[in-house]
């Protein structure tokens, strides 16, 4: 019987003793973090994780240390934690996470995280256009075309989707680079580098077919140049275009 009163006795001076532990270390771990000493910070974040598992702030400023630090070991295993815990993360903490990846080429990394923050999340503009960057580093073209249309699914009124695609298409499919640059000539802040690209392709097109059967697209291409020049009667290499186009006509 004694034995049980002295459990029950000590019981709660462990748990202030733990509780003033888990403060001090908590404490500490914002001075360390002040001072920019991350590695310590974090040591005692972990320790405040370990007094109080269950006590979330300590995983939010081990997260934010791991973020200034660009430490992404910590970083993932502070979202696995937070994850098992089910605190719900905002989708911004994985879309960091992948730009971190990306600056420390771990482009697998980041698509891995974007998958999961997929499966947390409806899948949005913001995850597609993070997953496309990282394609682009990894020279994927043809998963950088799947995830851009599918961001033009999501919002067909996406200028800068539709500009990446057109851009993209230029040297794998002129044709359907046409048709995207010519929807972006109704955007004024596109215009111009439609313009430009539309007489390009166009003069592509004809270069693939020269011949009287395909003059069409020099007449295109010089239409396209020509309402450019208007704007930009400076650019010596339009004046160039315009030129050649109308000998090629002519002859």
């Amino acid at each position: 019987m004694p034995k049980v009163l002295c459990i029950f006795i000590l019981l709660p001076f462990t748990l202030f003793a733990q509780t003033d532990a888990y403060y001090q270390a908590m404490t500490l771990g914002e001075n360390a973090q002040a001072s920019r000493q991350y590695a310590q910070a974090i040591q005692f974040y972990t320790k405040a994780i370990q007094l109080a598992p269950n006590e979330k702030e300590a995983y939010l400023r081990q997260m934010s240390v791991a973020i200034e630090k660009r430490d992404l070991t910590t970083f993932k295993r502070t979202i696995g934690q937070l994850e098992g815990l089910e605190y719900s993360l905002p989708l911004e903490v994985y879309l960091t996470y992948a730009q971190l990846a990306k600056k420390q080429r771990l482009y697998n990394d980041g698509l891995q995280m974007l998958n999961k923050a997929e499966l947390r999340y409806k899948i949005s503009k913001s995850i597609i256009l993070h997953r496309v960057e990282l394609y682009q580093k990894l020279n994927n073209n043809a998963a950088v075309i799947k995830a851009l249309n599918q961001a033009l699914e999501l919002d067909s009124k996406s200028i800068d989707v539709l500009h990446q695609l057109a851009t993209i298409y230029i040297d794998i499919n002129s044709r359907k680079s046409i048709d995207l640059f010519k929807k972006l000539l109704d955007y004024p802040a596109y215009k111009d580098v439609a313009l430009s690209s539309l007489g390009l392709l166009h003069t592509k097109l004809y270069q693939a077919d020269p011949g009287p059967n395909n003059r069409n697209n020099l007449v295109l291409a010089l239409g396209y140049y020509n309402s450019y020049y208007k704007k930009h009667p400076q650019s010596k290499d339009t004046k160039e275009m315009i030129d050649h186009i109308r000998f090629l006509l002519e002859s």
